[in-house]
């Protein structure tokens, strides 16, 4: 059996490292672990149905600055913030980051995923169809269609 003795908060600036001791009842010993947690989040893999493109943001992204030059393609995500159920951060992120009104009733939920690793859910939805031209630039935020037909 184990059991958390004290916990205690080693970073809080945008994610939380927290630390913990943790007693084993089993192993009679005591040791420290760290973990890190961040907000909830949603993402939204948006297909235009009219021409057959998945709609991804290409946005810049310092965590991997170091490895990847440049921007990076990603579908549509955003954290839920505080109150807001994971299908509003979805239809929410949809309109800021592409400018595409996401109706609740073409978008679908898919299984989250967890990061247990770092106390993280990510709601995963998918919205079809989209019928409206895209937009190629929502100020920083540039659309790259993908097309998946042969």
């Amino acid at each position: 059996m184990f059991t958390v003795t004290e916990n205690k908060i080693l970073f809080d600036k945008g994610l939380i490292i927290e630390e913990g001791k943790i007693k084993s009842s089993v192993h009679q010993k005591t040791f420290t672990r760290q973990r890190i947690k961040r907000d909830d989040a949603s993402a939204v893999l948006m297909l235009n149905t009219d021409t057959n493109n998945i709609i991804l943001t290409r946005q810049f992204r310092y965590a991997t600055e170091s490895k990847i030059s440049g921007q990076l393609f990603e579908i549509v995500a955003g954290k839920v913030d505080y109150n807001e159920q994971p299908l509003e951060t979805a239809i929410r992120e949809a309109k800021e980051e592409t400018g595409y009104n996401i109706s609740p009733n073409n978008i679908y939920y898919s299984p989250a995923f967890h990061r247990l690793d770092i106390a993280r859910s990510v709601s995963l939805f998918i919205s079809l169809p989209l019928k409206i031209q895209i937009k190629q630039d929502q100020g920083a935020v540039t659309l790259k269609k993908m097309n998946l037909s042969k």
